[in-house]
This record gives C-alpha cells, sequence and structure tokens, in this order.
C-alpha cells in the first residue's frame, strides 16, 4: 500500500511513524532499515500486526462498510473485511485491493468470512515495512 511518512519518533527505542494514506492516517513501528530522511516521502509499504485479534477484545465486527486506518490515541484503528482465514487461525483482512494483511486470531476463533472487522491497535503492534 502507498503511504505518506509525515513523521517519525521512538517508542522504547523503536521508530514509529505517523504516515497518510487513501484509507486514513495512522501509525506504525517502521520494519526493516529505516533513514529519517523518509519524512515527507511517499512509498509503498507492507503492514503486518504483532497482536492476535480477539472478537470483543481488540477487534468487533464494524457496520462500516468502507475499510478505513484511523489514528487514535493509543494507536491505530484497522477497518477491513475478512477474506479468509486458514485451520490455523491466521486471518486475512483486506483493506484494498493491494492491501492484504495477515492476522493471527487468539485461540484459532473462528471470523465470518465476508464481514467487516475492526481493530484497535497499540502503537507498537502494527508494524510497516517499506517495500523497494
Amino acid at each position: 500500500m502507498k503511504v505518506a511518512i509525515t513523521s517519525i519518533f521512538e517508542i522504547d527505542g523503536a521508530p514509529v511513524a505517523t504516515f497518510d494514506s487513501a484509507l486514513g492516517s495512522g501509525v506504525a513501528v517502521l520494519g526493516g532499515s529505516y533513514d529519517p530522511g523518509f519524512v515527507g516521502q511517499q512509498m509503498s509499504v507492507e503492514f503486518d500486526i504483532d497482536a492476535p485479534a480477539s472478537i470483543n477484545g481488540n477487534a468487533a465486527y464494524s457496520d462500516n462498510s468502507v475499510p478505513t486506518i484511523c489514528s487514535t490515541p493509543e494507536g491505530v484503528e484497522l477497518v477491513g473485511a475478512v477474506e479468509s482465514q486458514d485451520e490455523d487461525g491466521m486471518a486475512y483482512l483486506r483493506l484494498s485491493e493491494e492491501c492484504l494483511i495477515m492476522v493471527d486470531v487468539l485461540n484459532k476463533e473462528r471470523l465470518d468470512i465476508g464481514r467487516m472487522l475492526r481493530m484497535n491497535l497499540k502503537m507498537t503492534e502494527m508494524r510497516m515495512t517499506p517495500i523497494w
């Protein structure tokens, strides 16, 4: 997914970036090598979620039919469609044609395929890695 990096700061020594995208603004830990010169640049990134989804915990079904990314005081809120789920509990959240995020599901709970899922993540629970 294409994002524009708006700022970079550190949390516990980890580089964290704020960004704008076609789906909204968010925040994520920067994976891979990074350069402070990324600020102001547009780049393609891959997102990873480092916290398992838990319905009625950090995740809930949403009536919102439009995928979004939104900054919150604690981190970021994602809304996307549950595209599929493996037998081992790994689910795939579709935010756009070019953005599919793998999400581990707590206790291999089965999700409703096709439904919109909202996840609320702390700043350090989502990672984005530039794709070169």
